[in-house]
């Protein structure tokens, strides 16, 4: 009989003589639970390392003229870009996080958001190769390089080329330290939707209700005080409101980690966000994709109070704070 790691094979059957080469390791299998808490902690963890700075979040507001206006419209075309190129939501959540990581990247380096703002051109292409990597990144659907070029204002599409946009990719990438894993509100909604099915009370309307007021966060600089769990756990709760429901604190724990007076601040500056593209079109995702038929037409839905998902308890402090030092705790995306 060969010994345990020789170069020959022996196809006969083992026998219990053979035992030797047998383990006596014992492979532990985890649970499908334990393997779903596993992959929260991580989710938690990398949330922390990636969420913005609250100096970043300040320099937007900062100024006569914020450049958290300047943010929103730019945001807001990378949507009606992702939009017309077909991109996955996943694509557009996480080209926006690239983005605002390598402004921050930017104005950490002592610049400032007036000056970075005030080269538009230069910025549309960041945002737009910012889209690029992502695509790739999600790998699921990817347009050519071409298509992103074409995609871009027409009173730049002919200042720029594919090979300034391999060019812009290589200056973020760089900037990023070719980190691009990082979880976004869209991933911990999804997570929470999914327990929502397989429990058997996933509702339509409030489904599509979720995924809208999660896009309608992108545009607002001040939702990038909290996590990416909190403004998801902040959008199904709200779009309970919205569409009629009301939601205990078990069941909001259940799904999403969180007690309902721990997110409240996060709830109320959604609200604004809410109400605040309902008093405007301009929103790529509420005039053309939320008004759809077949996305339920949700963007339709009007803003409602909160009173019947407030529990009375301690908010969270530390958003809450954050936001208020920061100068966006009254500024809303316009």
């Amino acid at each position: 009989m060969q010994p345990c790691g020789s170069s020959s094979f022996d196809d006969s059957s083992p026998t219990a003589s053979q035992g030797s080469c047998d383990s006596s390791t014992i492979v532990y299998h985890p649970t499908e639970a334990e393997l779903e808490e596993e992959v929260a902690t991580l989710l938690h963890e990398q949330e922390k390392a990636s969420i913005p700075t609250q100096e970043y979040v300040q320099q937007l507001y900062t100024g006569d003229h914020p450049a958290a206006t300047q943010r929103s419209s730019l945001i807001d075309w990378m949507v009606e870009v992702s939009n017309g190129l077909q991109l996955s939501n996943d694509t557009t959540f996480l080209g926006v996080q690239l983005f605002d990581k390598y402004l921050q990247s930017v104005l950490h380096g002592g610049i400032s958001a007036a000056a970075v703002f005030s080269q538009l051109s230069q910025l549309h292409l960041t945002a737009i190769t910012a889209l690029w990597v992502a695509a790739k990144y999600e790998g699921a659907h990817v347009p050519s390089a071409s298509s992103f070029v074409q995609h871009l204002p027409c009173s730049m599409a002919s200042s720029y080329n594919v090979k300034q946009l391999l060019a812009a990719e290589h200056v973020l990438l760089t900037a990023l330290d070719h980190r691009l894993a990082c979880p976004t509100p869209k991933s911990f909604l999804r997570r929470c939707m999914s327990t929502l099915h397989e429990a058997g009370t996933l509702d339509r309307d409030v489904y599509f209700t979720a995924g809208y007021l999660a896009e309608l966060s992108l545009l607002d600089a001040g939702m990038l005080c909290y996590k990416p769990s909190e403004v998801a756990a902040s959008a199904y709760a709200y779009s309970l409101a919205v569409t009629g429901n009301t939601c205990s604190a078990a069941h909001l724990k259940q799904h999403t980690g969180y007690d309902l007076a721990l997110i409240k601040p996060c709830m109320q500056r959604l609200g604004r966000v809410h109400a605040a593209a309902c008093n405007t079109s301009r929103p790529c995702m509420r005039s053309l994709k939320y008004l759809a038929e077949d996305l339920g037409q949700v963007a339709a839905l009007s803003p409602t109070g909160l009173d019947c998902l407030m529990v009375h308890g301690k908010s969270c402090k530390r958003a809450s704070d954050r936001c208020s030092s920061s100068g966006a705790n009254n500024q809303v995306m316009e």
